[in-house]
């Protein structure tokens, strides 16, 4: 299995010095930094794209003009399965093991992962889920993720962390609604990627956006964020597609499930800008900390 990202950002955000960023979006990461391609169509398409994510526009015009680039229409999906991991790994297994590769990831990943939540005093859970959000991320150059590094290396985790990782690794992030104990996607997702029974670890909240991976004993959740209702999809939605159509200039074998593996901390942050506009402040702090500790699933023996 691939342990490096399809794709990866041209320059790291916390490299950009002296670039003045864009003061509408300060918790973003690379995708607030400019990535030029040749041609007056992808000029145009950076143009739509910077004013969609500053409110000065509509993610309408990002379509079209990633259309005329040629990189709209349709989303690419992934023909693969899920990875069968030998055991779960939880969110604090998944942080130590990229802290050792990124020592400061408690320090970004709250912002690139909460937005604005990350200026609120964070119980030590989200500050942990944050981290492990980001551990998927291919935040280190060349392309690589902090966990496919430290897999890599040596002294190499346990057979059993090692599968379980490549599980959720494999597992594209995903707003769902919580059914009981199943889940329903809010997204686009092919059908073999959303799971056919009960998932272990979900937090007790009406939609959750996590991800959904398979495991020895049935599926589990990895990353979980406890929602308190389930976000307008089509919002979400359009967010996640001006990021894919951006990506697409630069790769244009990307799918739809690569993106949200690889960039869910943009998924991540849309849900919680989000609930920054409906929830009344500090609500979501109050509502997460009454929703942990997680229904979670139990670590496999193998780990």
């Amino acid at each position: 299995m691939r342990l490096a990202a399809p794709f990866g950002a041209e320059r790291e955000i916390e490299f950009a010095w002296p670039e003045v960023l864009t003061d509408r979006d300060p918790y973003a990461g690379d995708e607030a930094l400019d990535d030029p391609l040749p041609g007056e169509d992808d000029a145009r398409f950076r143009s739509a794209y910077r004013a969609a994510l500053d409110g000065r526009g509509t993610f309408a015009a990002v379509r079209a003009a990633a259309e005329a680039v040629g990189v709209g229409g349709p989303v690419r999906h992934d023909r693969r399965r899920p990875w069968p991991g030998s055991a779960v790994v939880s969110d604090a297994e998944i942080v130590d093991l990229a802290e050792n590769w990124v020592p400061d990831l408690g320090l970004l990943a709250p912002d690139r992962v909460l937005g604005p939540w990350a200026d609120e005093p964070l119980k030590p859970e989200l500050r942990l889920l944050a981290g492990a959000v980001m551990a998927f991320a291919p935040i280190m150059a060349p392309r690589s993720r902090p966990v496919g590094r430290a897999m890599r290396s040596r002294p190499r985790p346990t057979v059993g962390v090692r599968s379980g990782m490549k599980s959720a690794l494999r597992a594209p992030v995903m707003l769902w609604e919580r059914r009981g104990d199943r889940l329903a996607p809010l997204l686009p997702l092919p059908a073999a990627w959303v799971p056919d029974g009960p998932v272990a670890g979900l937090p007790r909240t009406p939609a959750v956006i996590c991800r959904a991976a398979l495991g020895p004993d049935g599926w589990w959740a990895a990353c979980a964020l406890p929602l308190p209702a389930p976000p307008p999809g089509r919002v979400i939605r359009a967010r996640l597609l001006a990021e894919y159509w951006r990506w697409r200039r630069h790769e244009p074998r990307l799918t739809w499930e690569d993106l949200l593996r690889d960039r869910g901390e943009v998924g991540y942050r849309a849900v919680c800008e989000w609930m920054w506009t409906v929830l009344p402040e500090p609500c979501f702090q109050l509502w997460c900390s009454a929703s942990l500790p997680l229904e979670r699933a139990a670590p496999s023996p193998a780990s």
